[in-house]
């Protein structure tokens, strides 16, 4: 039901400003002095140029795109939809009423656009002022850094800045091209590589920082989650690329570093399947068996029903320990 509002609105504004435009080409191109062969029709002039354009941006799915998430695609739907309407209205007045001035053509086609895209940045802005003047809520933000100042990291920016009921606040961003640096995206300064992180993570006062680089190697963002270690910040980041492909990445996709984002390597994948019919009914001696990963992995064949299970190291209280643990579990 909000939806059709909207949607109800949209085409209301569609059309006022479809009748501004025409009025505004005849007086472009005649000033106040409109001749009278045109002031008899401009009543069906106003009435076929709203008809068609109105078809013509339905068409061109303008009023099913999610304005808060426009971008350039849609800027191009615009400027498409109103030449073709102005084509259209063109051919159609120039065969059915009067022939009028191509250039009321043109400047219709300008004040069209110029006014369909407005409506819907107004739309942005005035989301933009409520959050600023209401602030949803939120008294105090958490002061984020964003390492990429790639396609990623614009999109989470824009996120963070369209959800500030998240309560994050993009302030800096990190990114070790130096084409990037000192240059701004959505209001947010690039500051510099990676070497600076702890620099601007003090100087910034940041709490969180953000790792917006999915299609990086995993042994890249190990290097940079080391350095994001140094500064005590909390550390998120985006899932792979092959998780945000299908979609439009939004904040949900954002989440706390794992251990496999610290390996440098996918991690190793096991088919217990296989592994419990190699050992299960088996004697296995495990070297070294008392120590962190040995005994870890005495704790792991144990689950496989070994026949016998055989735990070798040179510190015997802890092989012992270990031992007394696995006969109370097993």
């Amino acid at each position: 039901m909000v939806a059709l509002r909207r949607k109800i609105a949209l085409v209301a504004a569609d059309a006022l400003s479809i009748n501004v435009a025409v009025l505004l080409a005849f007086v472009a191109v005649h000033g106040t002095s409109i001749p009278q062969k045109f002031l008899d029709v401009l009543p069906e002039l106003c009435i076929v140029f709203t008809i068609i354009s109105i078809i013509v941006y339905y068409v061109f799915q303008l009023y099913k795109s999610l304005w808060k998430y426009a971008s350039i695609d849609e800027l191009m739907m615009i400027i498409s939809s109103s030449i073709i309407a102005s084509l259209v209205a063109y051919v159609f007045c120039s065969f059915l009423l009067i022939p009028i001035p191509f250039e009321i053509y043109l400047l219709y086609c300008f004040f069209s656009m110029a006014f369909v895209a407005g409506i819907r940045l107004s739309f942005r802005i005035l989301r933009r002022l409520r959050i600023v003047w209401l602030g949803n809520g939120i008294k105090e933000y958490k002061r984020v850094m964003i390492i990429g100042a790639g396609e990623a990291g614009a999109m989470v920016i824009k996120e963070l800045k369209n959800h500030p009921e998240m309560g994050l606040k993009p302030v800096a961003a990190i990114d070790d091209d130096k084409a990037k640096q000192g240059s701004k995206i959505l209001g947010v300064p690039v500051y510099g590589g990676r070497e600076y992180i702890k620099e601007i993570a003090e100087r910034k006062a940041i709490d969180e920082i953000i790792v917006a680089m999915p299609s990086a190697p995993r042994s890249e963002i190990k290097a940079i989650l080391n350095e994001c270690k140094k500064t005590r910040c909390k550390l998120k980041t985006l899932p792979g690329i092959y998780e945000l492909i299908n979609g439009r990445m939004t904040v949900k996709h954002i989440r706390d570093v794992r251990i496999e984002d610290l390996l440098g390597r996918e991690p190793v994948k096991i088919n217990l399947e296989e592994v419990s019919q190699y050992l299960e009914g088996k004697v296995v001696l495990v070297t070294g068996g008392g120590g962190s990963i040995g005994s870890e992995l005495c704790r792991q064949v144990a689950r496989f029903k070994p026949k016998k299970l055989l735990i070798l190291d040179i510190y015997e209280n802890n092989a012992y320990m270990l031992h007394q643990e696995l006969l109370r579990r097993y």
